[in-house]
């Protein structure tokens, strides 16, 4: 398989390194690369505790580094909405958390479907299917990236997921009124 051509900008700009132990990817904070069962593990035995407080904590870490990461991408790599849509398609790849198709991009609301959706699949894997969608990471971190990006608020509702026997995970994101 060929190198996603973002991955070699990233290697050539050197906003992709690996040094003394660590990863980092456009920042200088260090990064891990993990089994994504780590991931699924943590998120089910979290909501097996306490469903509603997990999907809150998971929902506004994911949001946090979301927002800061679209920051980022506004000084770092494109300055327009459509460059913002291009770039996080491109990155989901390379990231390993799925391909991103964008149905509606624009004003104040996107949707995209993610297949395969790595997270979702490795969930159904572990666990079986559910009666509701599990992607709350992934949808939340989008959420984040988009509010960081554009200043304003915006939210994530995942209406589709491979968890619960849909064929593709579909995330909604409005800024918030």
């Amino acid at each position: 398989m060929a190198i996603p051509s973002l991955f070699k900008k990233l290697l050539f700009s050197k906003q992709f390194k690996y040094e003394k132990g660590r990863f980092y990817l456009m920042t200088e904070v260090p990064g891990v690369i993990l089994p994504l069962d780590v991931w699924v593990k943590l998120q089910k035995s979290l909501m097996d505790v306490d469903k509603d407080e997990a999907i809150k904590i998971i929902s506004k870490i994911a949001f946090e580094q979301g927002e800061n990461a679209g920051k980022r991408y506004k000084m770092r790599v494109t300055s327009s909405f459509k460059g913002l849509l291009k770039f996080s398609k491109e990155l989901s790849e390379v990231l390993g958390m799925g391909v991103i198709t964008y149905l509606k991009g624009g004003g104040s609301e996107v949707i995209f479907n993610i297949s395969p959706s790595p997270f979702a699949e490795r969930f159904v894997e572990l666990y079986g299917r559910t009666k509701e969608p599990v992607c709350y990471y992934l949808s939340n971190i989008a959420a984040g990236a988009f509010s960081g990006f554009t200043g304003k608020r915006w939210v994530a509702e995942e209406v589709k997921c491979v968890a619960k026997g849909d064929l593709y995970c579909q995330v909604m994101l409005r800024v918030k009124r």
